[in-house]
């Protein structure tokens, strides 16, 4: 059985203790650790490629930040789905026809609205909002047209150069081609190891420092995994049997 951990209000740490969850520095434990330098690693990553056509000046970006954001968490998704074999070689026909490989899934406008398309159909509809959201998810053929109308609004504005980003995502390139001067070190993660909770972690965070007011509108917050595994623990530290424990929570969201 776990032991029970009691934060105190008079406890001079107390006024920090949600910090030191999100942060990892609550316990210090190897996986702890290695989830905190797999965020860094990604958010730093994201932020060049954001940086590359967004830019930090007052002058229209080439792209929207959620934009990149959400194309980026597309591929990064993907990328989850084939290092964990949740989708396979053979499948590669439905989800992109016009792909060579699924990690060509994102290399030009077409593949990237034919997967984008299937990623919506086969997930949610509002999975990393691109299109117009009034279009059924069921609906792929009209998605695929919106999608491909988007990509290549993307192509016209940042260049193709954009979609070496992506399949550097993919593929996991050290330092992507095209004689690009940023070097993408994407080769070292190996996402079936990977928690996808990382990723929402990523996407919450970066979100809010691409578009605070966007993401503060619509509400763009995941609970941390690592205050969540504590809650669980901690929930279950005072039962004497938790696989027979009968739990109740109404707030459980998704």
């Amino acid at each position: 059985m776990l032991p029970l951990e009691v934060i105190r209000e008079q406890d001079p740490a107390a006024p920090f203790f949600f910090q030191s969850l999100v942060h990892g520095t609550f316990e210090k434990d190897d996986e702890l650790q290695s989830a905190d330098y797999v965020f860094k690693k990604i958010y730093g990553l994201l932020t060049q490629t954001t940086d590359a056509y967004v830019g930090t000046s007052k002058e229209q970006p080439r792209i929207q930040p959620l934009d990149v954001l959400s194309m980026a968490g597309r591929a990064l998704f993907f990328r989850f789905l084939v290092d964990r074999r949740i989708v396979l070689d053979t499948e590669l026909r439905d989800i992109c026809p016009a792909a060579d490989g699924l990690k060509d899934t994102f290399n030009n406008a077409e593949s990237a609205a034919q997967t984008s398309a299937w990623l919506d159909e086969t997930f949610n509809g509002d999975f990393l909002r691109l299109i117009d959201e009034s279009i059924p998810a069921t609906d792929r053929a009209a998605r695929q047209e919106a999608y491909l109308r988007f990509y290549k609004h993307i192509q016209r504005r940042a260049g193709k150069g954009f979609f070496l980003h992506l399949e550097a995502i993919l593929k996991g390139w050290h330092a992507a081609g095209g004689g690009m001067q940023l070097e993408l070190d994407w080769d070292r993660f190996d996402f079936a190891h990977i928690p996808v909770g990382v990723l929402s972690q990523v996407y919450e965070s970066f979100s809010h420092r691409a578009d605070p007011k966007t993401a503060r509108q619509t509400s763009i917050h995941y609970t941390p995994r690592i205050i969540a595994r504590l809650m669980v623990e901690q929930a279950f530290a005072a039962v004497q049997e938790p696989s027979q424990a009968k739990v109740l929570d109404p707030a459980c969201g998704a």
